[in-house]
């Protein structure tokens, strides 16, 4: 691996320990290493050993090729779609509440058939 790359897998990290809101000690702990070793990571002097790769790529939900990329999982990018999908159809929710409440009440009937040949099961709501 050449240099330019360690010095981009070091900022990947720094990014991903600050994002943690971890100071190098607290991430060094995290993994078994010491801050010295975190701050040559971050600053392209060294990289942590395959072990140590493994297990962040693990508890960030990221393959080693992205990680080695410093690849954001996609897995983060499509979480915050989802939450921006909920809360667009909470406040949809919400306005057709709004507007229903004002044409009045529904009614519920239940509808059946005494026909053998046509059976008919459900529940209707009028206005």
């Amino acid at each position: 691996m050449n240099r330019m790359d360690q010095e981009k897998i070091g900022k990947f990290i720094k990014e991903i320990r600050k994002k943690e809101k971890l100071s190098q000690q607290q991430f060094a702990s995290k993994y078994g290493v010491t801050y010295q070793a975190v701050s040559k990571w971050e600053n392209g002097k060294n990289i942590p050993d395959i072990a140590i790769l493994k297990q962040m790529c693990h508890e960030y939900h990221m393959n080693l090729d992205d990680f080695l990329e410093t690849k954001i999982p996609t897995a983060h990018k499509s979480k915050k779609y989802f939450f921006l999908f909920i809360i667009l159809l909470i406040l949809l929710l919400m306005i057709g509440i709004y507007f229903m409440r004002d044409k009045g009440h529904f009614e519920f009937k239940t509808v059946k058939s005494n026909c053998e040949q046509f059976r008919l099961f459900g529940s209707i709501a009028y206005n």
